[in-house]
């Protein structure tokens, strides 16, 4: 390992930290219009969210139903970009 081999680990690692997940799983608790979605043990509640029209239909979302998230800059709001299901369910 050279010399400044342990700041360029260092570096990359903060990066990585600081990058965080660009989209996250959710799921629906409330439909709208109080909409509330838990994400990773947190729930979020529909002022924290910006949601995709098609979203707000009627039956368009149910509790339980899994979505995707995309936190915005600051990580407080998120975009809820669509409702998701897994291949093997």
């Amino acid at each position: 390992m050279s010399e400044l081999s342990w700041l360029v680990e260092f570096i990359r690692d903060q990066g990585q930290k600081s990058m965080g997940t660009s989209v996250l799983l959710g799921q629906v608790i409330a439909v709208p219009p109080a909409l509330v979605v838990r994400v990773q043990g947190m729930d979020l509640m529909a002022d924290d969210l910006y949601i995709s029209s098609s979203l707000l239909l009627p039956d368009a979302l149910r509790a339980g139903d899994r979505v995707a998230l995309m936190p915005l800059v600051g990580g407080q709001q998120f975009i809820v970009l669509n409702k998701v299901v897994k291949m093997s369910e």
